[in-house]
This record gives structure tokens, sequence and C-alpha cells, in this order.
């Protein structure tokens, strides 16, 4: 009974944030997930220029180092490992409020393994932008958006350029979807890519515009099986 109840709750929430229609076909894709593994994404880049002046006061946003990373997670966002992206020499930005990590995002020039034997590949002249997560208090304030920023500013000071970014974002991730909208990027959308697990062999597809750009999701038979998500 509670467990109906919160189900009922989110769904009421998530229709008033994002529409009925939007709501019921994430219900339905999350129930079809349950017979079969896929996954659907809207793959969208930018040109690495963002230009806002505002700021949300009380967050210092820049580069992390690791130890600064597994040390200083808020609560709301432990639970996860990192190390292998900043191993590869991925770079973290985050939003740091009272000694806290709030929120982060990493980016990184390399493919990166999503599913055991699955990568992500995506053509020169990018950065892979993935795993931007703000803690539950702390959304709405376009945090997000900082992180773009001082990544930015980051790539400038190392590489003395700037890099458009690429990023793929589940077509049900309604929140991230509407975050991206929202922050007046620069955006173009590619189109949308996808995989799926058929008869123990992954089965790929994209759009046109995505196999022009030479991005989406690869079988990668090198991936290793402690492959980490992206």
């Amino acid at each position: 009974m509670v467990q109906t109840l919160e189900r009922y709750t989110n769904f009421k929430q998530s229709v008033s944030r994002h529409g009925f229609a939007r709501t019921c076909i994430r219900s339905l894709y999350v129930r079809l997930r349950r017979v079969v593994h896929f996954e659907c994404c809207r793959v969208a880049s930018d040109d690495g220029q963002y230009d806002w002046s505002s700021s949300p006061s009380g967050y210092d946003t820049r580069s992390v180092s690791q130890l600064e990373f597994n040390r200083m997670l808020c609560e709301d966002l432990k639970g996860v490992d990192y190390a292998w992206a900043f191993e590869r020499g991925d770079i973290c930005i985050a939003n740091v409020r009272d000694g806290e990590i709030v929120g982060y995002s990493f980016s990184s020039f390399k493919p990166t393994f999503v599913q055991p034997g699955l990568v992500f590949k995506f053509p020169g002249g990018f950065i892979y932008a993935f795993a931007g997560k703000t803690a539950v208090l702390h959304r709405g304030k376009k945090l997000q958006p900082e992180c773009w920023k001082a990544r930015s500013r980051e790539y400038r000071r190392k590489y003395g350029t700037v890099f458009g970014a690429i990023w793929y974002v589940n077509v049900t991730n309604l929140e991230s979807l509407a975050s991206t909208r929202h922050a007046d990027l620069n955006e173009k959308l590619h189109g949308y890519a996808g995989y799926m697990m058929c008869f123990g062999r992954w089965i790929t597809f994209a759009t046109p515009g995505c196999k022009r750009l030479g991005v989406g999701f690869f079988r990668d038979q090198e991936a290793k099986d402690e492959a980490m998500v992206g």
C-alpha cells in the first residue's frame, strides 16, 4: 500500500513538471526495460562557449581532484566510484558549498565504456560530458551550467582553447532534458542513438545525423567486464 501510494505521488509530481504524455511514455519505457535490456538516448553537442553572466551565490565551482571528490561528496551524492575516470585523466568540475560537493560533472577526450562489450564513441574535436549530478536540495539553481562554464575555463587554461561538448541523455530522463532545455545552450541536436541486448549480443542503432558525425554506441570486443557506466 505504501509503495503504491509512493508511486502515485511520484507520477503526479512528474505530470505536474513534465506533462501527462511524457510521464506516460516514461512509465511505459520503464516497464519495457524489465523485459528487454535497451536504452534510447538523445545525442547533442554545443560549441563550448558559455556567456551567462549570472551565477548562483554561495557556490564555488571548480576542478577537483580524486581525493577531494571522495572526501567532500555530500551525503546525497555518496555511493559512486569514479576512480577509473580520474585515473585516465578525465576532468571533474564540482559545485562546492560549505565544504561539501553538492553537484558535479565529468568530461573526457576518450571513448567511455557503457556496458561490458559496449562503448560510447565520438569524433575528435569534442569532449564527452557525462555523469552530471546535483544533490536534491540544490536542484533548480542551475548548478550544472556553472559546471559547464568552469569546464570551459579549465580546458582553456590547460590547452589554450575550448572544445565543444557532446553528450547523450536517456529519452526518459525528463529532469536532465529539461535542465538542458532551460540552460539556453547553443545546442545542436544530432539525433538519437541506442542499444539493445538480443540473444546475448549487443545491437546498436543510430539516426542518420549521429551516423554522419560518427557518434553513438559501438560494440567493443576489448571492453572489460568491469567497465563502468558513463
